[in-house]
């Protein structure tokens, strides 16, 4: 009888142990799966503010380029009432 119940007694001791484990390695996970969304926000926000700088920069070169071309033909004209 004694056996059996230092069995059971060490059988409860090993399933809170297994219990404190599988606790701790769960709020590990949580908290590693936090961190993982959160970086993944991060990088989904750092991609948006991308697109638009590159949007943006492409119209201001866009404006740029078509300036140059106003101001070039503007030269050409003016080069041809000169001949």
């Amino acid at each position: 009888m004694t056996s059996n119940l230092n069995e059971i007694a060490t059988l409860k001791k090993n399933i809170k142990r297994n219990k404190m484990e599988a606790e701790k390695q769960n709020h590990e996970y949580i908290m590693g799966k936090k961190v993982a969304e959160e970086a993944n926000n991060q990088i989904i926000a750092l991609r948006a503010k991308h697109e638009e700088e590159k949007e943006r920069f492409e119209n201001e070169i866009k404006k740029l380029t078509d300036r140059l071309k106003v101001k070039d033909e503007m030269i050409e004209f003016d080069d041809k009432n000169f001949d």
